[in-house]
């Protein structure tokens, strides 16, 4: 368990961690809290799949991001002393494939960082995980709110989580007909078009509910994320591919305690309103700090498409655009330069000029986006 003295920075440093977010929140922190071991880590029983990603806390005088806790040695044993080793697939995250893992076993972490220290979690369950009934949405005056809904018939979840991954289709403000090619205009192909990307990013939002206190083990129209009035994720198609887990009661009771930590702080100083728990410790110093879960289970998926023509027309994308053109004659071409696209001619059959704007207006990729169309896209 995680002493109340530690500073509210590292739970930051936790939270955005387990999110996947790039540069953590740094804040004053105390310096022997300044260098914890941050654990993420899943079994997924459907999949036959594990990945564990480690980092460690920083001290605020450091300015890059998170330090990820590179080349240990991971591994899951089950309680018959068969060992998977997870190999570093990626700097500080450690995957395995094609385990075969059975719900009548308990499974326990170990972590051998290089500095020598060794980790062990907990023997953990495996939680069976009920279908997701379906993912919906309704409009409302400022935009549209998604919704999961499920149900466990057995009557024996009782505790879920969610993730996500949201996809959408955009285009830039402007479309780029033409691009320059060793000083003259030429037509661009379709392989070269720059106008429509697709761009992905995970939820960042612990997702969890508990039916406890209900009657029947049933989640109606939990709320997933909600996307504001004229948003370019729903100017052309928007996806949601939705994740459910099942969990048991303390995986359930670490991300509850994470969740009210860190909504009910207040200044960076003030005493924690909850201690955070976690399943994995030091053993050969229990009194050091872990942050972090190690747990496991079922994993059911869903997906859900939004296509702009079935919003209600008061949400129908309206473009507002700031961008601007500017005319390039022909005998200023030489003056073209590479911060600037070709949008369209001026003059038929012969050109006397090009309309020029920005890259960030003509140009979907200066929004994150991508031009490659996923494999699951809708024709």
């Amino acid at each position: 368990m995680i002493k109340k003295n530690i500073q509210p920075a590292l739970l930051f440093v936790l939270l955005l961690f387990v999110a996947g977010c790039i540069d953590p929140y740094r804040a004053p922190a105390e310096k022997s809290n300044a260098d914890l071991l941050v654990i993420d880590g899943f079994l997924n029983s459907t999949a036959g799949t594990a990945s564990v990603k480690l980092s460690k806390t920083i001290p605020v005088s450091l300015s890059t991001g998170y330090r990820s806790e590179k080349n240990a040695i991971v591994s899951i044993e089950d309680e018959n002393g068969t060992v998977f080793n997870l190999p570093q697939k990626d700097t500080g995250v450690y995957e395995s494939s094609n385990m075969n893992i059975a719900f009548s076993q308990k499974y326990q972490l170990h972590i051998k960082t290089t500095s020598g220290k060794e980790y062990r979690s907990d023997f953990i369950e495996l939680k069976q995980t009920p279908p997701l009934d379906n993912i919906t949405w309704k409009p409302s005056a400022d935009g549209i709110t998604l919704y999961a809904n499920t149900h466990d018939p057995n009557q024996k979840t009782h505790y879920y989580q969610w993730m996500f991954t949201e996809t959408w289709e955009y285009n830039a403000d402007l479309y780029s007909v033409y691009k320059m090619v060793n000083g003259e205009p030429k037509p661009r192909t379709a392989a070269e078009d720059v106008y429509v990307c697709w761009r992905s990013a995970p939820s960042t939002q612990i997702l969890i509910n508990s039916t406890m206190r209900l009657s029947s083990d049933v989640v109606s129209d939990f709320p997933l994320t909600f996307i504001e009035k004229g948003s370019k994720k729903i100017s052309r198609t928007y996806s949601m591919l939705l994740q459910q887990r099942g969990l048991t009661e303390e995986a359930y009771n670490y991300w509850d305690h994470l969740k009210k930590t860190t909504e009910n702080l207040g200044g960076l100083f003030d005493p924690l309103p909850y201690q955070l728990l976690s399943n994995v410790h030091n053993i050969n110093d229990s009194s050091e700090p872990v942050l972090g879960y190690f747990y496991g289970g079922g994993v059911e998926e869903k997906r859900i498409f939004i296509r702009f023509y079935e919003l209600p027309d008061y949400l129908l994308f309206i473009p507002r655009s700031s961008c601007v053109q500017d005319t390039l004659y022909i005998k200023d071409l030489s003056r073209y330069n590479s911060t600037s696209l070709l949008t369209s001619a001026v003059g038929q059959p012969i050109p006397i000029a090009y309309l020029i704007t920005s890259k960030s207006c003509a140009d979907c990729t200066t929004q994150g986006g991508s031009l490659t169309k996923p494999d699951f896209w809708p024709r």
